[in-house]
């Protein structure tokens, strides 16, 4: 019990933020914003189908796009929305979950990001610095809004930030035993698996770890939203220069990153190559 008071004085500013945080973001949920809005209605109606038919609403098994109303709707929200529609039924509960709970882990994953980008225990106001742009996540108007109603493009912000946060977790734990740590999370890394007996380079399974789900939620956000298909792309090239020291010691596992990234998201690259072109016969 002594402890648990230690940890409530030592962190009672982040421990406030994040209950503003959920407070915005579940009061009265899911009744505000009043209403359903037509394209949440519409990616309902698709999820619906998919649950009950195994199609989209004009019959294609399992899209990678919805067609929608001929104008086409991201896919992702529908499919991860499944679960809930199968235990709790087609209402505005379900429909909004989803978007709810990924507005609550954006508010984590940047807590996290910012923590281990420029925490630094030597410095007096780092813990304040960290807190503060934390508070500006949990209460920033449109990062409230985006997860308080279930429209499917909402989901991006979301995936993205746990995306970063996972290379973030791979490139700051990628040092050098000797160097100083710059980031807390690195003192919490998991023992390596594979080494460079010449330079003392460590490779830790939470790296790998790390590396495989960042894969995974990058290729994520094409279906999330279709920008996403052109952003995320470039984001990868940029971080790749800007890390690029890290990079090059981690080899395989950016490498693994790298092709996972690839694989899922191939298809939707293939999609609109289709639509483009026209030069895939068969899709």
């Amino acid at each position: 019990m002594t402890s648990f008071f230690i940890f409530l004085k030592k962190n009672y500013q982040i421990i406030l933020i994040f209950l503003v945080g959920l407070l915005v973001r579940l009061y009265d949920y899911p009744n505000l914003p009043v209403g359903l809005d037509p394209d949440e209605t519409g990616n309902a109606l698709e999820a619906w189908s998919l649950l009950k038919d195994g199609t989209d609403k004009w019959g294609n098994s399992y899209p990678i796009h919805f067609l929608s109303w001929g104008s086409g709707q991201n896919v992702l929200l529908a499919y991860l929305s499944l679960p809930a529609y199968h235990f709790f039924g087609l209402n505005m509960f379900s429909i909004r979950l989803i978007p709810t709970i990924f507005s609550i882990l954006m508010l984590v994953s940047c807590y996290f990001t910012f923590r281990i980008l420029f925490f630094d225990k030597d410095q007096a106001n780092s813990e304040l610095k960290v807190n503060l742009m934390t508070l500006f996540v949990a209460i920033m108007p449109w990062v409230v809004w985006f997860g308080r109603w279930g429209l499917e493009s909402n989901l991006l912000p979301a995936i993205f930030s746990i995306a970063i946060l996972f290379l973030v977790i791979g490139v700051k734990t990628s040092q050098d035993p000797s160097q100083k740590s710059q980031a807390s999370m690195s003192d919490q890394s998991i023992s390596h698996t594979n080494s460079n007996p010449k330079s003392g380079f460590k490779i830790t399974i939470l790296q790998r770890l790390s590396f495989i789900l960042a894969g995974i939620f990058l290729a994520l956000t094409s279906y999330a939203y279709a920008i996403a298909a052109t952003i995320t792309p470039v984001f990868v090239v940029l971080f790749f220069i800007f890390y690029f020291k890290e990079i090059k010691k981690l080899k395989y596992s950016w490498v693994i990153s790298l092709l996972i990234y690839i694989l899922i998201s191939l298809p939707y690259y293939l999609f609109i190559i289709k639509n483009q072109f026209d030069f895939i016969d068969s899709f």
